[in-house]
């Protein structure tokens, strides 16, 4: 019996030995074919990350080291790596993927970037600038598995604005590049003032930031009901641009026969808990280097799409909120249509939030205005916190059409409400969710779907919905007195969807998915 065991565990073990794959051998070298021996470089995933500090790096990743020939030995396997190379010489950046089969690392010289910040005209002194990842022009391998290297590399260090706005970068990686400043309300937040920098090799790349912000004030006024003890100096709240730049954006992607795709990023921002984000056209697999990538993504941002999509990253302009209900946020651009939003929050549960108003933030009248842009009062009410059974709140509104409709009119019926907008990402990502619930169920006479607008205008709604051959009831609230709906139903992100059952009471709320279908089928499978 212990020959037949021990004959059966050989038989077991042996096909795992055949399998395994053998290391393979790397060359790091110049970009004139020169090896570079005894170079030490970092190997780092998802979990682990790798930190530029000038020409040096720090690492909780593998540390790695080339030989007399300027070689290293690796096995690799299902997970896509990143190996990087920091030194007095260049940088180099490559991912196991692509080594696979071109098992060549290039260590490139350091570029240089300097420039100037200007607002409304006037150099802008003691500025802090920093520097970022192109994350989608280097984060794509050959099969579309990525590695985030907005966490995975980073690169740490400022640039402060002289007298003159002038400043300068200096070793930079000569990569896709974001160019962001930290503003000083609130102090931890960042942003983007242009477009993504192509940095060339031993090439110094000169930026204008100019801007056209303004100090912006408020105040809120509270609401009687909410809880005496609230931290009205812990709201979150800002400004978003009302673009349509999504919208545009499928548009161009669809009338180009371009292929595109999109993900869905845990996260947290004004519209939602997702973030969503659009790679415009496929990449050709024969982009195999972060070199090739480069090049293939800075071409796509010249283009009308590529412009569109950059757009998708609209300006954001936080406010820092005191105790005594004021708030302010700097450096906001003029825009003829801002959306607030905001909200309050105690162990992870949003207990008030903003009434949704869309303003108008003019220019400033001169160079020299620094008067701050008053938008008055911003109402914080309670916020809503539905439990299942509960009573869905009533509302009177008007179709697209400009028809009159009340949730109460289809009492007897289970009704799906989805709140959304066109400008929305996600929401836009889950319409086929709700066309295959309609497909399937939109003929069943004890159901109805409404979707309820949030855009600032009734005409986006209706083109965005003609387009896209959505059949199911529309509904504009946009602004003004219906936007009390949003308040009722505590929508403190889009898309927000519920289930209403036949007796008017709230059966389900935040599905998404798959998980939508699922809770209608279940549903309408009661007697």
């Amino acid at each position: 019996m212990k020959r037949i065991l021990f004959f059966i565990v050989c038989v077991f073990l042996a096909p795992a030995a055949v399998e395994a794959k053998p290391p393979i051998t790397i060359q790091v070298q110049t970009p004139d074919g020169r090896p570079i021996p005894n170079e030490p470089m970092f190997c780092v995933n998802a979990d682990s990350n790798v930190i530029l500090k000038g020409t040096t790096i720090e690492s909780d990743g593998e540390r790695l080291l080339t030989d007399a020939e300027g070689r290293f030995a690796i096995k690799l396997g299902k997970e896509n790596l990143v190996f990087v190379i920091a030194n007095d010489k260049g940088f180099g950046l490559a991912y196991s993927f692509d080594l696979v089969n071109n098992p060549t690392m290039v260590v490139q010289p350091w570029g240089r970037i300097e420039g100037i910040r200007t607002n409304r005209g006037q150099p802008m002194a003691n500025q802090r600038l920093r520097l970022g990842m192109d994350v989608d022009s280097l984060g794509l391998s050959e099969d579309g598995n990525r590695v985030d290297l907005s966490y995975c590399v980073q690169i740490k260090g400022e640039a402060m604005t002289d007298s003159q706005g002038r400043f300068v970068f200096e070793h930079v990686p000569p990569v896709g590049i974001i160019l962001l400043e930290n503003r000083k309300i609130p102090s931890r937040s960042s942003i983007t003032l242009v477009p993504p920098i192509s940095v060339k090799p031993g090439e110094t790349t000169n930026v204008e930031i100019k801007t056209q912000g303004r100090t912006v004030v408020g105040r809120l006024k509270l609401d009687p009901g909410l809880a005496a003890d609230i931290n009205i100096a812990s709201c979150h709240s800002g400004l978003m641009s009302d673009r349509q730049s999504l919208s545009t954006f499928l548009i161009l992607a669809a009338d180009s026969n371009a292929t595109f795709y999109g993900w869905l990023k845990a996260g947290v921002n004004w519209y939602g808990k997702f973030h969503v984000k659009f790679e415009g056209p496929e990449m050709p697999k024969e982009f195999d280097t972060p070199e090739k990538r480069i090049k293939w993504w800075f071409d796509f941002y010249k283009s009308d799409m590529g412009r569109e999509w950059l757009k998708l990253s609209a300006e954001r302009a936080d406010f820092e909120f005191h105790s005594d209900g004021t708030f302010i946020g700097d450096m906001v651009e003029p825009r003829e249509k801002y959306r607030l939003d905001g909200f309050v929050e105690r162990k992870g549960e949003k207990i008030a939030m903003l009434k949704n108003v869309y303003i108008a933030v003019p220019p400033a009248k001169s160079r020299g205005d620094d008067k701050p842009f008053d938008m008055g009062e911003v109402v914080l009410k309670p916020s809503v916190n539905f439990k299942f059974g509960d009573a869905a709140p009533d509302f009177n509104v008007e179709t697209l059409d400009g028809k009159p409709l009340k949730l109460s009119d289809f009492r007897g019926k289970y009704v799906l409400l989805d709140f959304w907008a066109t400008w929305c990402g996600p929401c836009v990502a889950e319409m086929p969710n709700l066309k295959k619930v309609y497909e399937a169920f939109g003929q069943d006479k004890r159901f109805v779907m409404i979707s309820l607008s949030e855009d600032s205008d009734r005409e986006t709604a209706k083109k965005f919905v003609v387009s896209n051959d959505i059949r199911w009831t529309q509904v504009f609230i946009g602004k003004g007195s219906k936007g009390t709906v949003i308040v009722d139903y505590g929508v403190y992100s889009i898309p927000s969807i519920f289930l209403v059952g036949p007796d008017g009471k709230i059966m389900d709320d935040g599905l998404t998915g798959n998980e939508i279908k699922e809770a209608v089928s279940a549903a309408l499978a009661k007697k």
